[in-house]
């Protein structure tokens, strides 16, 4: 249960929604599904077709459009425009860690104000190396060998 998954802001125009990402640095680009776009009052975008290279070696192309939006953290001090990709199920049913139920099970992670996730169960968006400055670890807490690391990103 190592995934980097974090609740965040987006935004378009005065509609916000609250979803939950992943921070993926094993990823090129950022996708969002297509639903939340939709959601968001993004109805369309500049039409793409992207190839994607999975773990196993394979490429799929799939029709997508490419959106723009405002990303925020929860505490508003992170505010970006990005680019993001739409797509039907950007990370499978891939449900979102909620690490405050869980980081009492370490001591070094007792005492961390995680954020909770949104209302959505599962992972929304992906957040890729085009954003890279959205991964960088501003804080670090780490315990013994084996342990999970948490990282305070933007």
């Amino acid at each position: 249960m190592a995934l980097r998954t974090v609740p965040v802001r987006i935004r378009n125009g005065n509609k916000v929604l609250t979803v939950n990402a992943l921070l993926d640095d094993g990823s090129t680009r950022s996708c969002i599904n297509a639903d939340v776009a939709a959601e968001l009052g993004i109805l369309t975008g500049d039409q793409q077709t992207l190839a994607v290279g999975t773990m196993r070696g394979a490429t799929r192309k799939f029709k997508t459009e490419r959106v723009s939006l405002i990303i925020e953290s929860l505490d508003e001090r992170t505010s970006d425009r990005i680019d993001v990709y739409t797509t039907t199920n950007v990370t499978g049913n891939l449900p979102a860690v909620n690490w405050r139920d869980i980081s009492g099970e370490w001591m070094h992670s007792k005492n961390i104000p995680f954020s909770k996730p949104n209302g959505r169960r599962n992972v929304d968006m992906l957040i890729g190396l085009d954003y890279a400055m959205l991964h960088l670890a501003l804080r670090k807490v780490r315990g013994k060998p084996g342990e999970p690391i948490a990282r305070l990103t933007p």
